[in-house]
């Protein structure tokens, strides 16, 4: 079982999402104990289960599978005046997970799309735009037209 944190990644911005990015247990601690809540091959499993709602559905998945582990630690204790009540967490994250979902279905029913796209320039086309970049010129048809 494997933790990596890079928010380049679908793993990474879902471990964003669900706040998810800590390998050790407090900020900066190295002590050894996991702190992080998913291995990344089980953000990876999740990732593809909802690989047709995209990356806030697999948060929510992932955010509904902690509560349902908080579920069964789902306690309140009264010691000496002090309530402990963690009932509330996995109410809290189902609520999460409920919100994300949402916002999911919304995108997908939106059509809501990120498109990339990358210029593809012959050779000649990239090394005058380099040349332009390195040019004292404002306006390249006026100096070619120039005697």
């Amino acid at each position: 079982m494997s933790f990596t944190y890079d928010v380049d990644t679908d793993v990474g911005k879902v471990r964003l999402l669900i706040d998810d990015t800590d390998a050790y247990g407090g900020k900066g601690d190295t002590g050894g104990t996991a702190g992080y809540d998913f291995s990344d091959e089980e953000v990876t499993a999740t990732i593809t289960l909802e690989a047709s709602l995209g990356l806030k559905a697999a948060a929510a998945r992932l955010l509904r599978t902690l509560s349902a582990r908080h579920s069964k630690l789902a306690i309140r204790k009264d010691r000496l005046g002090l309530t402990d009540d963690l009932t509330q967490i996995a109410k809290n994250l189902r609520e999460e997970a409920a919100q994300l979902r949402a916002e999911a279905i919304e995108e997908a029913e939106s059509g809501v799309t990120l498109t990339i796209l990358s210029p593809s320039w012959t050779r000649r086309e990239y090394e005058r735009n380099i040349l332009l970049d390195n040019a004292d010129v404002t306006d390249y048809a006026q100096e070619k037209s120039a005697p």
